[in-house]
Order: structure tokens, then sequence, then C-alpha cells
């Protein structure tokens, strides 16, 4: 006999029989009659209940089929399909069918509404094996045990649903429950329907809570129920972050109620794990579960516009695990739709049609808790799912759904007030609201007002000195000027000018910089331009010595704008240091807060020469020394700190071979492979040592294929150094030159403009290689003068041309590395979609048997950030890793596959095909240095593109390939047409563009 329908009125099973009723704590079986029609009415189970005088608890049904004897017959009565089905709820005789996966049918009898325990506490449990436990144990040992545990297993695939069920078995006060994997919200709502409790808890089962919590919470709940219904405690991060969460202040005044009417910023309550709620609120509600997100928010504040009252008590304390610094809401966040995405903001509004439904208005907690909740995508440039929206569906979650809110429902006063809100996108708030209520605006030469909130202010302008660059005949001033995109509205038309002596100096440049400012949710609250301002030196008494100022002039208004002047790697001018090095011959000063140029005379010498070396005079002595006694130009070359073999080490053999008229040192850590090879080719100098440093501070220019802070600066980052007081080094001695080789030629539209623009770098000339390349590092984002940017091909292009290594039948596979994974474990990176698409491709079976047909290996490179997992792959025979050079590997190799990396496009400069299989995509554009929007067209295309779901057009390309390895006739004529160098001489061509800049810039 099986159950096969239950309905608000009986069982029905698919045979006839006696039914009876066991609990599952003890050995009585109770009659509850005949089936007829193969049906059990539920009257009969009340009855049975009522006369047998049965307590509330866990009960299983048994059976004996007609024509059965009773003694020894009984079976457990089950059913075939898994369903959780509640009857009755809220009502005094509350029944709660259940058929468990893999359990049994069950009954949750409560007899009366009297409460069984002081406590339920209901954990939804999923893929929580490692954790759960503790969880469990943290309410089992509480001071307090009166308390119910309701494990609600939702379909986890680990063992955390095991342990939670031998636990149930273990103690009387745990129940557990089980269903189809549904959400939490789902199994919740399941738990409450067995929860008997008076007050109620939503516990994450990889959480923790103090021993006395429910001690505490009970003591001081019980005796104020009359007055609210949810008292909450403070949340404490542990496990990968530590620290406490940014609500905890209104735990500061120890136990109390609060009035919600009256709501200060913190005394706001978003989660369900935090919360204990009294049984009488809560148990005719349940969370939605169509929401992904927000469900706590929404039950809980809905609960609380009840009574407008919640407690908070300080003594308990809610540990709240951080996997990997994420919450586990994270993942969920990222992969929401934009349906989706609608629902969560949907949230905010529900929540405050109720609060007008009942109240007329927008109490105060709401508003407290819509600003706190939104303050977060506020803070961002892209929604946490952007890679799952598009452009259309991103503007209409910001301008309907996020903007919207504030400009129809949130006070001017709080916003105002708020202190979660960036001072910027509060002012844009504040402007979409007061217009929304057609405030009036009061202007004046100060700024403007609405309803006596100021909304934007001239000294909103934030001007910064970025750096004083000189050249042959002039000293070019470099100004960032940000201010809020709403002053435009202010102001119609304004502009800066510089004044030195009373001479007035308009930019000779005035570019856009808003690409390499910070947005909210993809739009610019602040704009930015890069000024620079040419000052001429040829009459050096009208100039020199005198306050340089910057004056904003709008009409009739004229201001002169307060400077900032951070201490950074290109100028570390300011409230500290006084005087700070141009070049050889001049320096910048600040006096009365004021920039001032001069001369680098006998006085500033002294001055540099003591903030660089204090009291250490052997030290000054031997520097003095060092340059009195410089014979040569001092060059210095660095590829990666570990690493040599790229453009940087082809440059250097050129110059040492061909121009013994300079000092060329290689820098490199003394523990890297490469020394020993790069000390048989000149000087090396170890990294971070004195004498790099002592080279460094005297050296004419710095030249690298990497532009990491640390290699063209030192000092300012380099070994045992102490970060903030870096600037008062030898650093402010010396400006060498930078010049930037790249370690790759630019994927065309992949934007790397905030990572390299002059105002991260500075970089005083920058190697490009193809025409868009060039192209693209001399337009506005990156800030460049047009003689900073010069194609003269990257250095280690020269040694593919030459036709001195025999070719092998070799692929060479390559992909990039991810931001993602840098700093993961081993078990993270397994666990990873780029590990596991590489490693399923290197073991695909018709792969394998292509390799040994065609005589090939797979030369397989991996990236220099992620080469520490490189033990983690399972590599066939013919497939190896390679820590060959470069050079020499793409001379080697008849075949390149790659992902992203740009370094097979010195593969295809040779005019070897090259096939892109974009195995990984999502992780790669979301988060990656190089930034490309999918809408963009990507111009470095030398072979076949495949996406991550083209795998068999990759594989049938590849096996193509393998027998007939030449580049298509298309790709030979756009690499023609993209590298108008291609002839072996870019050294040849670099060195002769070094030399002017070393004499541009004496």
């Amino acid at each position: 006999m099986k159950v096969k329908n239950v309905t608000d009125k009986w069982l029905e099973m698919d045979s006839e029989g006696t039914v009876w009723i066991k609990p599952v704590e003890s050995e009585n079986y109770y009659l509850l009659g005949q089936t007829h029609n193969k049906k059990i009415k539920l009257e009969t189970i009340d009855k049975c209940f009522e006369v047998n005088k049965l307590t509330k608890g866990k009960y299983e049904y048994y059976y004996v089929e007609n024509g059965e004897k009773v003694s020894e017959k009984r079976e457990i009565l089950d059913a075939d399909r898994v369903f959780s089905k509640i009857y009755s709820k809220g009502q005094n005789n509350q029944k709660s069918f259940f058929k468990p996966q893999n359990g049994n049918l069950m009954t949750y009898y409560p007899k009366s509404k009297k409460y069984k325990y002081k406590f339920s506490i209901i954990m939804a449990i999923y893929n929580v094996e490692d954790y759960i436990e503790e969880a469990i144990l943290s309410v089992l040992n509480q001071s307090e045990k009166s308390v119910q545990l309701i494990l609600v297993n939702d379909g986890t695939p680990d063992q955390s649903g095991k342990i939670a069920r031998d636990y149930s078995n273990r103690f009387h006060n745990v129940i557990y429950l089980e269903q189809e994997n549904m959400g939490v919200s789902a199994a919740r709502n399941l738990g409450m329907t067995v929860a008997e409790g008076e007050f109620w808890n939503f516990m994450d089962p990889d959480d923790v809570i103090s021993i006395n919590t429910l001690k505490d919470v009970y003591n001081f709940f019980k005796p104020r129920k009359h007055i609210t219904d949810v008292m909450t405690i403070p949340l404490f991060f542990f496990g990968d972050k530590n620290g406490e969460h940014p609500l905890n202040d209104k735990f500061k005044k120890g136990n109390r109620i609060i009035n919600l009417l009256d709501a200060d910023q913190s005394d706001i309550v978003l989660s369900l794990s935090t919360s204990f709620i009294s049984m009488e609120a809560i148990e005719n509600l349940e969370l939605d579960t169509t929401l992904k997100v927000s469900e706590d928010l929404l039950l809980i504040n809905t609960i609380l516009l009840n009574k407008l009252t919640m407690g908070v008590i300080s003594s308990a304390r809610y540990n709240y695990r951080r996997i990997n610094n994420t919450g586990a809401i994270s993942k969920t966040q990222n992969e929401m739709t934009f349906e989706e995405s609608k629902s969560r903001y949907t949230v905010y509004k529900r929540v405050i049609a109720e609060s007008i439904r009942k109240y007329g208005m927008v109490v105060s907690f709401i508003q407290q808790v819509v600003i706190y909740d939104l303050s977060w995508p506020l803070k961002l440039e892209s929604f946490v799912n952007d890679l799952q929206l598009t452009k259309k569906e991103k503007k209409i979650l910001r301008d309907e759904y996020v903007y919207d809110i504030f400009a129809n429902y949130i006070d001017l006063e709080f916003i105002y007030k708020s202190q979660r809100i960036p001072k910027f996108t509060k002012q844009e708030l504040l402007y979409r609201r007061a217009n929304k209520l057609n405030l009036p605006k009061v202007i004046n030469r100060f700024g403007m007002w609405q309803a006596n909130y100021k909304i934007v202010s001239t000294n909103d302008i934030v001007t910064t000195f970025i750096v004083a660059n000189k050249h042959k005949n002039a000293i070019t001033l470099i100004y960032q000027v940000d201010y809020p995109r709403i002053l435009d509205k202010l102001l119609s038309s304004w502009k800066i000018e510089l004044l030195i002596n009373n001479k007035k100096f308009l930019p000779k440049s005035l570019e856009n910089n808003n690409i390499n400012v910070r947005k909210v949710l993809y739009e610019n609250i602040v704009n930015s331009n890069i000024l620079k301002f040419d000052i001429p030196l040829n009459n050096e008494d009208l100039i020199l010595n005198k306050p340089v100022k910057l004056v904003m002039i709008a009409g009739e208004l004229r201001t002169e704008l307060h400077i900032k002047f951070n201490k950074h790697e290109f100028s570390s001018l300011g409230e500290g240091l006084e005087v700070d090095s141009i070049s050889e011959k001049y320096v910048t000063k600040f006096e009365n807060k004021h920039l001032v140029l001069s001369k680098k005379s006998e006085a500033e010498q002294k001055y540099l020469l003591k903030e660089a070396f204090g009291n250490d005079l052997g030290a000054e002595s031997e520097y003095l020394l060092s340059k009195l006694n410089k014979r040569k130009p001092v060059w210095l070359f660095e590829d990666r700190p570990s690493m040599a073999g790229d453009n940087a080490e082809a440059l250097f053999r050129y110059v040492t071979k061909n121009h013994k008229e300079i000092d060329s040192y290689f820098v490199l850590d003394k523990s890297s492979n490469d020394w020993d090879r790069l000390s048989r080719v000149g000087n090396v100098l170890s990294k971070f040592s004195e004498e790099h440093v002592k080279k460094w501070s005297i050296s004419d220019v710095v030249i690298s294929a990497h532009a990491e802070y640390s290699i063209f600066n030192p000092v300012a980052r380099g070994e045992n150094q102490n970060w903030r007081n870096y600037y008062k080094t030898r650093r402010i001695l010396n400006k060498p030159p930078f010049v930037f080789l790249q370690h790759g030629i630019l994927r065309s539209s992949h934007h790397a403009s905030r990572w390299l623009n002059l105002t991260n770098k500075n970089i005083k000339l920058l190697v490009s290689t193809a025409r868009y390349e060039e192209e693209e590092f001399s337009s506005e984002a990156y800030h460049y003068d047009k003689n900073v940017v010069k194609n003269t091909g990257m250095p280690r292009l020269d040694s593919l041309l030459i036709n001195d290594t025999n070719t092998e039948k070799i692929i060479l596979f390559m992909p990039t590395w991810r931001v993602s994974l840098k700093n993961c474990s081993d078990e993270e990176f397994t666990n990873s979609e780029y590990f596991k698409q590489i490693n399923n491709f290197f073991n695909d079976e018709r792969l394998l048997k292509m390799l040994r047909t065609e005589g090939y290996k797979i030369a397989f490179r991996i990236h220099p950030s992620l080469i520490k997992f490189a033990g983690l792959f399972d590599l066939p025979r013919n497939i190896y890793i390679s820590n060959q050079p470069y050079s020499d590997l793409f001379k080697q190799s008849l075949i390149a596959v790659t992902d992203f990396s740009s370094a097979v496009l010195d593969f295809a400069y040779m005019k070897r095909p090259v096939i892109q299989y974009l195995f990984d995509q999502e992780s790669f554009y979301s988060g990656h240095v190089i930034k490309k929007d999918r809408e963009e067209n990507e111009q470095a295309i030398y072979g076949e593109i495949y996406e991550n779901d083209q795998y068999e057009e990759f594989i049938e390309d590849l096996f193509n390939k393998m027998k007939n390895p030449v580049m298509n006739v298309e790709f030979e004529k756009r690499i023609d047409e993209h590298f108008p160098n291609r002839d072996g001489k870019n050294s040849e061509r670099l060195f002769g563009e070094i030399q002017k800049l070393i004499d541009d810039t004496k």
C-alpha cells in the first residue's frame, strides 16, 4: 500500500487496508482505522489524537493490507513521489504531511497553541558539509536548552544533508526535512510549517552564535513581546574576513527598544539570520520564493511595519562566516537576469507601498533601509550582474528603478545626511529629488541651493597637480580637474587659466578624462579633464620663483582654485616635502600653499640631499661622487623582476653589442633562472639591491617591457621600504624618463587607458608596433603628446624574422591569465572553468589520436601569474609544459592556439597560423586588466576565432591546420597592413628615439 494523493480532507491510498500511526520516539501503535474507497479521512486522524491524548511531535504511518494479519505485518506507509504539502496552517490542530526525499511519510501534529519550545531555529541546508556541524553544535550547546532546531535539506548534493539527518536521529528536538532544490526561501518556508517555538530565527548553516545568545534574547524579548515583534543581535565576520558589520552601531547603547519612527542610519535590520521574531508575527507569512535576493529585507521589514519598534540586544553575537572574502549571496547576484533584477529592485517599492498603505507616508526606517541597501550599487561602476545585461537593460535598472526610488520616495534630509552615499553621487540624488518636488533654485557665486540644501558648490571642483615635465625649452605643468557634472547646469560655460606673475597661460590642451574616472552605474557623476600648460623658459626671470595659480572664470566670476598636491611616483611635492626635482636643472617648490618653479640652486640641492639621506653623510658623499665620476650615460633595462626574455632583454642585447658608449644594466631578481644567461651578455643588477638603487639614482633612462611602479621607481615600493615615507628617498633627486616597451602587441580595442594613462604612469616614450595600436595610445584617453607614442616596433620581434631555427611539429598553446585566479587556492583553481576547459582539451581522445597520427606535440606555455598551478594539469604524453625562451618557442612551433593572449600576435607576425578559442570568456571580461566592450569589433584578428560553444568547429580547424600549417592569405595581407616596420630594425629605430628623448628631457 502506498499513498497516492493528499487533499484537505483525506489521504488516498492505492489499495485497501488498515492504517496505524506511531510516534517516532515510541514503540506504541495507534489505530487510525480501515480505509473506505482507499481513503482515510483527516478527521479520523484528529479523533485518534484526541482519544489517545497524543501530544505534539513527529509521527510515522504504518499499514496492514486487507487479508493480512496484524501481528508482525505492519509496514511503513510511503509514497513514490516526492512531495511537501501543508494543511490547516495557523489553526490550533495544525497538520503537516511531509514525505522527505528518500524518507517516509510523516505528520507533524501540534495539538494546541502552547509553545513547545522557547525558540525555533530554521536552517536551510545546501553545500555546507565543512561547516554545518559547527553551526548545529552552536545551537545545541546553548545555555538555553529549550530550542527546536529545524534542518531543511534543500536538495544539497554534498554530505551536509546526511550530517543533518544524523543529528535529527540523535536529538529529539532536531527535526530533519528534505525537499528537492528549490532555494533558501522555499526551504525556510517549509521549516516554518513545523516550527513550534515562541520565537523564530533563520540561522545560516555555516555560521555560529555565541553560547548565551538564546538566553539573552529570551530574557529581554519575553517581557517585551507586547512592545515589539523583532529582536536583532550584532553581526561579526569570521573566516576569510574579520571585523563587524557596519550596521552594528545601533548596539553601542546596549539593550533597548528602538522607535523606528525616529530611526537613525544604523537603526535598521535586513537579515533574518540575526533576527528573532515572535511566532504570532510571522506564522501566517512566508518568504517570496520568486526573489533570489532581498527576500529577507522584504519579510522582516513588512513585520516591523506593524509595531514600528525593534529590539536590539548587544550582549549576544551572530558570527557570519566569510569564505574567500565574499558572502554566499555574491554568486547569486552575479548570475541574476534582467527580470530577476527588476524583481529585486521592486522589493523596495513593495515595502514603501506597504508603509504608505498603513501610514500614508514612507516612515523613516523604511527610507533608511532603502538608502543603506541601494548605497552598495551606488558605489559601483556597474551592476554586479553586468555580464547578464544589455546596455538598454542596464539603463532601465539604473534610471527607472534605482534613481527613480530616490527621486520619488526618499526625503532630502535623509539623502543629505547619509554617510553611506559618496559625495558626488549624493549631489546627483539631491538634484533629482529636488527637481521632482519642483523646488526653486537659489544660485549665486558660491553654488546652488534647493530647499536650504546645498546641492553643489564651486568648492566642489577638485584640482590635483599631477606632474611637471621638462622639455627642451619649456616645462609642462599637468593638472587633473574633477567636478560634479551638475556644476555644468549651474554654470553654463566656465574655463580655467593659469597665472604666473600676472601672466596668463591658457591650456595648450584640455582633454576629456572621463574614461579614467570611476563611474557610477555606467555614467560619470564626476566629470574630469586633464589640463596641460606649457611654461616657456626663454625668459626665466618672469617665470621662476613666482607662485603658480589656477583661476576658474565664469562670466564675471573669478575664483582661485585650491590645488591638491598628492604624494605619488611623479611628484612628491606637498606638505612635508617642499622641494622636488623636475630634471637635473629644475625643481618644483611648495611655498605658501602654492606651486613655484625654480632652478636647482645650491640651496635646493642641499634640501633634497638632506631629505634623501638624512644624517647619513657617507651615503650622501657616495651619491655625489658617483654622479661626479659618471663618464657614460646609464641605461637600466628590466622585463619581469623574476624573468627576462622579453623586449627589454632584446634591446639590452642590441645596446650592449652595438653601443659601447652606453653603460647598460639589466635588472633581475638574483634567484631568477635567467641570471646566469644574462650575466654572460652584460651587466646585471640584483633587483632592489643597494647597487640597483645607486645606479637608478644616476640613471638617464629606465626601459622596461612592464609598467609596474617598482620598475620605474624602485625606491618607492622596493624591498624593506616604508611606503608611507618613500617620497623622502633618492627618488626626489632623479627623475629618469620611463620608456615602456610593452610586453605584447595591444589587442586593438582592448582598452588599457586607466592603467597606462599619463596620470598613472607618465610614460615618456611608449612603443607601439601595429597601426591601430599607435592610434589607440595616441587617443585622448591616454593623454600622451604625439611625440610620446612611437611606432618603432617591439625589439623582440626582430629575432623572429631571422631564419636560424628549424621548425618542429609543435602546437604552441598559450592562454592568458585571469585576475580572479591569481591568488586562489589549488582547490579553487581546479574548480574553475578556466582549468576545466584547458584540462578537458588536453585529454580529448580525438586530439590525442591526431597528435600521434600527425606526429605533433603541444607546448603548453603557462602565463607567469599562474605558473604555480602548472602541476595541477593532467598532461598526456604528447603535451608538456614549456619553459623555453619565447622567441625560440615561437620559431620552433608551426601553429599557435590561444584564448586572448597578445603574445601569439608575435607568432602571427611571422605569418604562421593562429587560432583563437575563447573557452572562458566570462571570467576574462569580468574584472581582467584589459577591458573590451562586447559590442566593439576586434581588429587584431590573424586567424579564426571560436566562441566557447564552438569547440567542435575549433577542433576541426586545428586538425586541418595540423595537416597544412599555413596562414590564410587574407590574414597575411592584414599583417602587412597593420605592421609598417616589419623589417628586423625595431631595436635600431627605438635606440634612436631613446637618444632623442634623453636629449629633450635634460
